[in-house]
């Protein structure tokens, strides 16, 4: 109720996507609007995929996190970060992935997470998303890439993040 993005996960592909109406006109935003998990939802959901053994779903590992974005309206850039990744048992995962200053547009933004923690070595993982609703109330995105972890395994990574102010 009330929601302007929803994220939406296919457990069959391990396909993600954000649905709703994008923000267009920024004019009615001024200074800075800081973004946190929608309401009763984790702020981001991410899978991943051993690349090499993968057998189907049991081999896959979702992670939920929070998300933390502040969106500078004045200087149209964003940033922050999702962080506290645990996984279907509540076990924490040392993981974080910051989203550097991030220049937007009307038609949305995108670049890559820099990753720390135990899942840190080498990874590339992108991100792309825009703000939904009017006065850009809420912010949403897909995330793709690759994580090296422990080990060096290598995991296909994907997922999504959603927040409202």
């Amino acid at each position: 109720a009330g929601r302007n993005v929803a994220t939406l996960a296919d457990q069959g592909t391990s396909g993600h996507a954000v649905i709703g109406i994008p923000t267009t006109d920024f004019s009615g935003n001024a200074g800075r609007a800081t973004y946190t998990n929608l309401s009763g939802t984790d702020g981001a959901l991410l899978e991943l995929r051993p690349s090499q053994g993968y057998g189907g779903i049991d081999d896959r590992i979702d992670l939920y996190a929070d998300l933390a974005l502040v969106a500078d309206f004045s200087n149209q850039t964003l940033s922050g970060r999702l962080f506290n990744f645990t996984d279907d048992d509540d076990d924490s995962w040392r993981l974080e992935m910051a989203m550097p200053e991030t220049p937007f547009t009307n038609e949305g933004f995108s670049g890559y997470f820099e990753v720390s923690g135990l899942l840190s070595g080498s990874s590339a993982v992108t991100y792309e998303g825009s703000f939904y609703g009017p006065n850009a109330q809420e912010v949403g995105g897909t995330i793709e890439g690759t994580i090296i972890g422990t080990g060096g395994i290598r995991y296909i990574t994907t997922g999504g993040f959603a927040g409202s102010q």
